[in-house]
């Protein structure tokens, strides 16, 4: 019995001894854990950068600083009396919205009129592709359609139908050109009586020949105009529609296949450098039956007209 109470005392003596030591390491073990979801810098913030304070300055009045200027303190607490991210956020995005005291979205809008602190006075001439840009036919002063396209617009990659790659694999010698982002072949501009052939001139100088301010240019003159609808003798009793799907694999592009061309760069790659033609869509209009959509392929213009106007027409194969 002796020998039990000693065990017993023993073991007691050592749990009371190491106890203190295992409240030690819970306690230590909280406080890490406590730590790692809190943001306790590991020690003193150093001096060389810049504070949320001195963004906020800059933003809201110009204010420039020197990177390691300010004094930042963690101890006892971080001051409560800065800006807070939402400040600096609100005051950066008030900051882009307006740079040298002129309203960015004034210089695409319309609003930014001569005198009414514009750039150089006048409207905003245009810019990157991403900002919207100008036009790809880029007129000159005089309304000289026979322009270079802007520098830095946006283009997808154009191949050149010929017989070496089977007039980009339609077979078809009337294929122009396939813009390589949509996989869309066209044709040249249809012509003849009941769009019989194809009008493959695409010399610009040919085309534009006596092109003066008014657009008075020598394709105007040899293109052939057809109507939507099959009203014009040009047409031969035929539809648009019916104009291309006469030729194997071809049909009337949509609007939005015409538009996309555009954006793509039609112009300078599909239709010729310095051309303006109008073409005809196989979009009705949905608010009267009896218009439909037409596109330039050269400045994007889209609008609709009576069926009985008469445009010019490429086709389009997939």
């Amino acid at each position: 019995m002796n020998k039990i109470k000693t065990i017993l005392k023993n073991k007691i003596s050592f749990g009371i001894k190491y106890i203190p030591y295992l409240v030690i390491a819970v306690l230590v073990g909280v406080t890490v854990t406590y730590a790692a979801s809190k943001l306790v810098p590991p020690g003193p913030v150093a001096d060389t950068m810049y504070s949320l304070q001195d963004i906020y300055d800059l933003a809201t009045s110009g204010t420039p600083a020197t990177e390691g200027s300010g004094t930042i303190e963690t101890t006892p607490a971080l001051s409560e009396t800065g800006v807070t991210l939402t400040q600096v956020y609100e005051a950066v995005e008030t900051a882009l919205a307006s740079v040298g005291g002129v309203d960015l979205s004034n210089m695409f809008n319309g609003s930014c009129t001569i005198g009414a602190a514009c750039p150089g006075g006048s409207e905003f001439p245009g810019g990157t592709q991403a900002q919207g840009g100008i036009d790809d036919a880029n007129y000159d002063t005089t309304g000289n359609l026979a322009q270079t396209p802007p520098a830095g617009r946006y283009e997808t990659t154009w191949i050149t139908c010929n017989l070496g790659n089977n007039y980009c694999g339609t077979g078809d010698a009337g294929a122009n050109a396939k813009d390589e982002a949509t996989g869309l072949v066209w044709s040249y501009p249809l012509t003849g009586l009941g769009g019989a052939s194809w009008d493959t001139e695409t010399n610009s100088a040919t085309l534009t020949a006596g092109c003066v301010a008014d657009g008075d240019c020598a394709y105007w003159n040899t293109d052939t105009y057809y109507s939507w609808d099959n009203s014009k003798s040009d047409n031969n009793g035929k539809t648009a529609y019916e104009l291309c799907s006469s030729h194997a694999g071809w049909s009337l592009p949509h609007q939005k296949q015409l538009m996309q061309a555009y954006i793509d760069g039609s112009y300078g790659n599909l239709e010729p450098q310095g051309v303006g033609r109008l073409y005809w869509s196989a979009t009705t209009s949905s608010y009267n039956a009896n218009d439909a959509w037409e596109v330039y392929l050269s400045h994007g213009y889209t609008g609709s007209n009576g069926k009985y106007y008469s445009r010019v027409i490429r086709c389009v194969q997939e």
